[in-house]
């Protein structure tokens, strides 16, 4: 409450709190007197990013909670990116070539199936120690969540994008022209990239909708962990809200 006159030790820019402020508010993390919504409080009892924390939270009513759970594991491992260069090595890797976020999760998955087996790692020429991160932190997770009460009405169908979009909707970005992008719920003007690293790259055609994990600044504005979305799925979404 009043972050805007405390006494911090470094000032922060009053214009990027306020955006901070406005994006918990629009997650349903905050009210509009800034206090913590019940969704909010939960979200602060998960190590994770209120986007992602929303979306884990939410998965069980989309009846995809290991796969939110594993992509939660892997990208708390801030060392651990993948490079899909479009290699036949990369396109076995993934079960689902439009999207980053499950890449990863079905990553954790297959290697859960295999025992967290460290020969599995080096087959597949991946880290065993980050996984062994992931891992610890799926343990983490899962007694967090065990305390939680989460929204008990599920769905029948499997829908992980749903899940994400109700997180990540503040990062959905639709196509203009030649490969870039704009945000849908910004009054920013900044055109998007999608980064070379991502299994996106390997389409033949741009998709018309996008949702990134975040920003990489680098001259130009850059889109990590990126999943195609369904323009179906997204107009379902703006319907419940």
């Amino acid at each position: 409450r009043n972050l805007f006159n405390i006494n911090w030790l470094d000032n922060p820019s009053k214009i990027l709190l306020f955006i901070g402020l406005k994006s918990l508010y629009l997650l349903g993390a905050l009210n509009k007197k800034t206090n913590l919504t019940i969704l909010g409080r939960k979200i602060t009892e998960l190590p994770l990013k209120p986007m992602l924390g929303k979306s884990l939270l939410l998965s069980e009513r989309f009846n995809c909670k290991n796969e939110i759970l594993y992509l939660s594991c892997m990208l708390s491992i801030s060392s651990f990116r993948l490079n899909f260069d479009g290699s036949e090595k990369c396109n076995k890797t993934s079960e689902f070539k439009k999207s980053d976020h499950l890449t990863y999760s079905t990553l954790f998955k297959n290697w859960k199936k295999s025992g967290y087996s460290r020969e599995w790692c080096n087959t597949n020429k991946l880290n065993f120690i980050e996984f062994g991160l992931a891992r610890n932190i799926e343990i983490q997770l899962k007694s967090i969540l065990n305390k939680l009460m989460i929204v008990r009405k599920t769905s029948n169908i499997k829908q992980p994008a749903k899940a994400l979009i109700a997180g990540f909707f503040l990062n959905i970005a639709k196509l203009v022209k030649y490969g870039f992008y704009n945000l849908v719920f910004s009054r920013s003007n900044s055109t998007l990239l999608i980064h070379k690293g991502s299994i996106l790259n390997t389409l033949s055609l741009k998709p018309n909708f996008i949702l990134f994990d975040h920003l990489l600044i680098n001259q130009k504005f850059f889109v990590q962990i990126v999943s195609v979305i369904k323009l179906d799925n997204l107009k379902t979404f703006l319907n419940l809200h």
